[in-house]
């Protein structure tokens, strides 16, 4: 897990690690 990484979409932990940015629907 790279929390240093601004993407991390894929694991869909973006909501965690970004809580400032809404989750990105795909």
């Amino acid at each position: 897990f790279q929390w240093s990484f601004p993407h991390l979409h894929s694991d869909g932990m973006t909501v965690v690690i970004r809580p400032l940015q809404p989750p990105h629907t795909n």
